[in-house]
């Protein structure tokens, strides 16, 4: 696959892309379990423990968007647990997808500007790649 530009890269809630989007990040973690010990030669060693993640989004707020600020809200207040996907639409690139809670939701109203918003979807479980099809 090329490097390709990220306009084509888009945030989808449950199959639906999120409107008026401006930007949109995943992000992966891992933390690490300190096991120094006497043997570690002044020198600290570490393994894996647990995994997390998150998907990012920054958007225009359009109160009459097919899906945006509005849904968001109703998701939190719910306490609704969404599959979130990072994805394109083009036929063979690949995806990354994981269940979410909202752990942020927030409305910016600055002076002679747009209105956006961000949203903060952590994840719950494992995330899972795969491919357009």
């Amino acid at each position: 696959m090329a490097a390709q530009n990220g306009t084509a890269v888009v945030l989808k809630v449950e199959g639906t892309t999120i409107a008026k989007g401006k930007s949109n990040t995943f992000n992966l973690s891992r933390a690490l379990i300190d096991v120094s010990n006497k043997d570690s030669a002044g020198w600290k060693e570490q393994i894996y423990g647990q995994g997390s993640g998150s998907f990012d989004f920054d958007g225009v707020f359009d109160e009459a968007a097919t899906y945006g600020y509005e849904e968001l809200f109703d998701a939190i207040k719910a306490k609704t647990v969404l599959t979130v996907r990072m994805t394109s639409a083009t036929t063979g690139d690949k995806y990354y997808e994981a269940e979410c809670l909202i752990s942020n939701l927030s409305l910016a109203a600055p002076m002679e500007d747009a209105e956006t918003f961000t949203c903060t979807f952590d994840i719950t479980g494992e995330p899972t790649k795969g491919t357009v099809a």
